[in-house]
């Protein structure tokens, strides 16, 4: 049921102020969550829309862009963790209708990823990827041979994506300190694997800036097999093979747990969440993928677990998801050293809740 009856402006204004969705993740029935963001009202809630499938109904902090828009802005795809499936969402100028729920090929999908015509999933229960057809109306129709395993078994996959080129599937994987790469073969499916030890141990979220450059964080920087001793950032070429070469390994912050990575529209200034020391910190890169910190604490949120990050079409806003209260934090990006100042928030959240976007 629509939620506009709670602002002081009409519905159709609403809707052209900016919306931010996120997916609560709740064991008897995953649902979008949409909200707005009013200046001088703060973040509120304007729709749920049941996805048609089931979430956890624990808090997931392992994983990213587990809800992405589509790359014509037209539709939201999501994951339903708890009942191995995807849903598939038409954006309107009002509303947000879900239109299609399929198999995710594979057992507790956590990551998507879109090029083209093409959308993977990789599925951390079953240590696989699997590949659809993205349909003009956007509905998914599951590509033949295409599913392909990872490294090995409980590898603790992080998230999904395709190179800016779209020559290349990359996975990162948290337990077995690799990041897998798969060239995109002509008919979609995805060739043969090819595995790089990262820089820092537990690879963990990624972004590429505006050159073409892999940045990945990192959760731990002192080794061992525990997530959260130290918080680092690293940056790599991909190779025509699909190997990756460090060209900036491990630029450390002061934080715990760096998971969650986001270049703004620029490509330059990436924005990484530090999940155990409740901390942002900013990284700047160049046109030889030079890495650096530029802001080692640019924000503390004030309540605990920030994990996804998304900005603001304009790149002025940032919002981060902490699902330790659950809610959602808005910060206003200022100055030449791009410090965060919080401006608004909402806890209308089950702590559940998994992935964050922006349309």
């Amino acid at each position: 049921m629509l939620l506009v009856s709670v602002l002081s402006v009409s519905a159709a204004n609403a809707y052209y102020l900016p919306r931010i969705a996120t997916l609560s993740n709740a064991a008897e029935g995953n649902e979008l969550l949409v909200f707005t963001h009013i200046p001088g009202k703060g973040i509120v809630k304007l729709d749920s829309v049941a996805t048609g499938g089931a979430g956890t109904g624990a808090p997931m902090i392992s994983n990213q862009d587990g809800l992405i828009v589509s790359e014509n802005g037209d539709f939201i795809y999501a994951i339903n963790t708890g009942s191995d499936s995807l849903s598939v969402f038409k954006i309107g100028e009002k509303s947000v209708k879900l239109i299609q729920t399929v198999d995710a090929q594979g057992s507790q999908p956590i990551s998507l990823a879109q090029y083209g015509d093409l959308l993977y999933v990789v599925n951390q229960g079953s240590d696989n990827i699997a590949g659809y057809k993205v349909r003009r109306n956007g509905k998914l129709l599951a590509l033949p041979n295409s599913s392909a395993p990872l490294s090995g078994t409980g590898t603790a996959p992080a998230q999904i994506s395709f190179t800016p080129d779209g020559k290349f599937l990359v996975v990162t994987e948290k337990l077995t300190d690799l990041i897998v790469t798969y060239p995109v073969l002509e008919d979609g499916r995805p060739g043969e694997l090819v595995a790089t030890e990262s820089a820092l141990p537990v690879p963990f979220g990624f972004d590429f800036d505006r050159f073409g450059h892999l940045v990945v964080s990192e959760a731990t920087v002192g080794g061992g097999p525990d997530i959260g001793l130290g918080a680092g950032v690293s940056s790599y070429d991909v190779n025509e093979d699909g190997s990756l070469t460090v060209l900036t390994g491990g630029v450390v912050n002061s934080g715990r747990a760096a998971c969650w990575v986001v270049f703004n529209k620029g490509g330059r200034v990436a924005y990484v969440t530090n999940t155990i020391t409740n901390t942002l910190s900013i990284y700047r890169t160049n046109r030889r993928g030079d890495l650096s910190l530029i802001n080692d604490i640019a924000a503390t949120t004030e309540d605990n677990f920030p994990v996804d990050i998304a900005l603001s079409e304009n790149g002025r806003i940032v919002y981060t998801l902490t699902n330790g209260e659950g809610t959602i934090d808005a910060f206003f990006v200022k100055g030449r050293r791009a410090d965060l100042k919080e401006v608004a928030d909402t806890d209308e959240l089950p702590g559940s809740s998994n992935g964050l976007i922006t349309f």
